[in-house]
């Protein structure tokens, strides 16, 4: 071997140990244990690790929330950060293994399923796994955590204003579809929308009258033990259902309630126009188009004399005017509360206080309104002076085209 021959191989050497040395860190695993949910996380840094450690103890208190459990749970699930081209079998459930470019919602969506999987194992030796069940919570629970920011400490508060719309056009999800699952992050568009309506599902559940977490947890006995999901479903609540419901009559009944709660905001003048209808009445007079006018309720001295004998219609009044202030701004809700009270002193039979307080609800609520008026004005003529005309146009055309975008992935086109 000649004295440049074994320099070479000296060489190669060297950069093989240092190639080796590279990819030993580059494949260099951190780990994060939480000990009080039992999870152990795999990540490609220290920090990473750290932060899907607490993201995944976040999660699984929420689904221990769900479903009652109070003790630790018995296996762990290990959170497992991949290589993007990395061959994964997705075999066992209580490994969760994903890649950096994958969303948080598909990715949250699958360690909800082994969350739950896990703990059905724990509660009921017959579960298999994963089922219908845990596919329609796991669903739900994503949308509380991703949807509404739970995942984030303080910064939650339920949004379904979408739904609200779709019920208004008495447009429903038939509860045997929900309960199915089957729809996955794949079609995002449409597994937001599977996800809102799960989670409304969920919270009719959790609001029927027995212990907290126990309809869950006797949803996912019985599927465990062989029922369907529909059929679990419509045992656990025949002692629910008035005479002659359906599963889906009491559903719809039930989902109008609790989609008015969280987040609600309407347009000024769309609460403008519903305090004109609320705080007048139609009244009949004189002839042709203009013969029906609205009068105000306290400029009518004997319809509030049918007021105050009739309970019923002042308790429904107040209900509808405290709907409107859910969905007014912060600015015009002291009025709103102020025209609550004015009905509320005219069924204790204080008429005269109800007309000045109910002038006063106007009066405040017309000031309220001007006020707003004038704030948006002034945002407007700042957005004109301060905005340049392209920027406006290209956010009004940046949401048309992921309008188009979501539409094209919730209804795709077959050739």
């Amino acid at each position: 071997m000649t004295a440049a021959q074994a320099h070479n191989r000296r060489i190669g050497r060297v950069a093989a140990l240092v190639v080796t040395a590279a990819l030993a860190c580059h494949a260099l695993t951190f780990s994060e244990t939480i000990p009080g949910s039992r999870i152990r996380v795999s990540a490609r840094a220290v920090e990473q690790a750290r932060h899907i450690g607490r993201y995944a103890d976040t999660c699984s208190t929420v689904v221990d929330q769900l479903l009652q459990c109070r003790s630790q749970p018995e296996k762990t699930l290990a959170v497992v950060v991949v290589e993007p081209a990395a061959e994964r079998t997705g075999a066992d459930p209580l490994r969760i293994e994903y890649d950096e470019n994958e969303g948080v919602m598909a990715v949250t969506y699958r360690l909800m399923r082994g969350l739950l999987t896990r703990r059905a194992r724990e509660l009921f030796d017959r579960s298999s796994g994963q089922t219908a069940t845990t596919d329609w919570l796991a669903a739900a629970l994503t949308n509380r955590v991703v949807m509404h920011g739970q995942g984030r400490l303080g910064a939650y508060e339920p949004d379904y204003q979408v739904a609200r719309q779709q019920f208004s056009h008495r447009h429903f999800p038939r509860v045997e579809i929900l309960l199915q699952g089957g729809v996955t992050p794949d079609v995002p568009a449409l597994f937001q929308l599977y996800m809102l309506h799960a989670d409304l599902l969920a919270a009719c559940l959790a609001a029927l009258p027995a212990p907290r977490g126990e309809i869950f947890r006797k949803m996912l006995e019985m599927e465990a033990f062989g029922r369907e999901p529909v059929e679990a479903r419509a045992f656990l609540l025949s002692d629910y259902l008035n005479p002659g419901q359906t599963l889906q009559g009491w559903y719809e009944q039930q989902v109008v309630q609790a989609s008015r709660r969280g987040r609600r905001m309407d347009v000024r003048e769309s609460i403008e126009a519903r305090v004109a209808a609320l705080e007048s009445i139609p009244v009949v007079g004189g002839n042709g188009p203009a013969a029906v006018q609205r009068v105000r309720l306290d400029e009518l001295p004997n319809i509030l004399k049918d007021y105050k004998l009739d309970k019923a219609a002042l308790v429904n009044l107040q209900r509808r005017f405290l709907e409107v202030r859910q969905d007014a701004s912060p600015l015009l809700q002291p009025a709103l509360d102020l025209y609550v009270a004015a009905l509320g002193a005219l069924a204790g039979g204080q008429e005269r206080r109800f007309r000045t307080e109910f002038q006063k609800a106007r009066a405040m609520f017309a000031e309220a309104q001007a006020q707003q008026r004038r704030i948006e004005q002034e945002v407007d003529r700042y957005e004109l002076e301060y905005v340049p005309p392209q920027l406006r146009f290209d956010a009004y055309l940046d949401i048309v085209e992921r309008y188009r975008l979501l539409n094209d992935q919730a209804f795709p086109k077959f050739e």
